[in-house]
């Protein structure tokens, strides 16, 4: 038994070398972080089983892990980066991806842009060419500290002053997209996005959306006098259409809203999606 917990030991210390590149060397990060610490614990107790006192120091030694490890983690600072209108700005590009746990994208910010994001991890660009601001914002969170994974939230505001293409990909959990206050001339979100929640205002003239690989749930909310032409290709599981609009569908293309309207949104949705929920808000 006493050669078990040598190896549980063993395993538990190697696991815990193989994370210090993740994570802090503080008791936040050692609790997180704890399987490897329970492997260490798991070998000692069985190591020790003919000393009763040594027993007992384990379990106080796991009990003070917890209290020290809640008592002393590290607050998590929120940064926030303010990106000001240059020049006669008449339209804007914005990247956003890579990693990122959940992520608020809104058009509520008056002549700025705006960024509230925990930690310091990953980069955040900003350019000005001729009449366009373009704007790339890229977190990594699996390689950041004192937060769990999943955990990570961001909220980015972009100004509502002029019309954005906003492009969403790379690995984030959870995105909401609100452009009900605002104008959106072109969105795209792709590539393992888990749950995207998109909010769409009046369009002038035709905006486009594409949404595909590897979404699981995509929600559409769309005022319920607007024009809204839904194209659904390509392994997607499930289409729900709620708020009793008047609608339409042919050969897997859905036609809300007033046909008389030139203004409207084409929304394409294709490619591995499992559930669109469309709401007639």
């Amino acid at each position: 038994m006493k050669t078990i917990g040598g190896i549980l030991v063993i395993l538990g210390v190697l696991a815990m070398i193989s994370q210090t590149d993740l994570v802090d060397i503080n008791f936040f990060g050692v609790v997180w972080h704890f399987w490897p610490v329970l492997l260490v614990w798991l070998g000692l107790w069985i190591f020790s089983r003919d000393s009763p006192f040594f027993r007992i120091l384990l379990v106080t030694a796991l009990v003070l892990l917890f209290l020290f490890g809640s008592a002393f983690s590290p607050g998590l600072e929120i940064s926030r980066e303010d990106f000001p209108l240059e020049g006669t700005c008449e339209k804007g590009e914005a990247t956003l991806s890579f990693g990122v746990g959940e992520m608020l994208l809104d058009a509520d910010t008056p002549g700025v842009l705006s960024v509230d994001y925990p930690g310091t991890d990953g980069a955040i660009h900003s350019g000005f060419d001729r009449n366009t601001r373009r704007f790339s914002f890229e977190m990594v969170h699996h390689r950041s500290r004192n937060l769990p994974p999943g955990e990570w939230r961001y909220h980015v505001g972009l100004t509502r002053e002029i019309p954005w293409e906003v492009r969403l990909d790379m690995g984030v959990m959870k995105a909401t997209v609100d452009f009900s206050q605002a104008g959106l001339s072109h969105f795209e979100g792709d590539l393992g996005i888990g749950e995207l929640n998109l909010v769409l205002g009046s369009p002038k003239g035709v905006v486009v959306s594409d949404v595909n690989l590897g979404i699981g749930e995509l929600t559409l909310k769309v005022p319920a006098d607007t024009r809204v032409l839904l194209e659904v290709t390509g392994a997607v599981k499930q289409v729900q259409i709620l708020g009793d609009p008047l609608y339409t569908e042919e050969d897997n293309v859905y036609y809300l809203g007033p046909a008389e309207s030139d203004s409207y949104h084409h929304i394409k949705a294709e490619v591995g999606i499992g559930q669109i929920v469309f709401i007639s808000r």
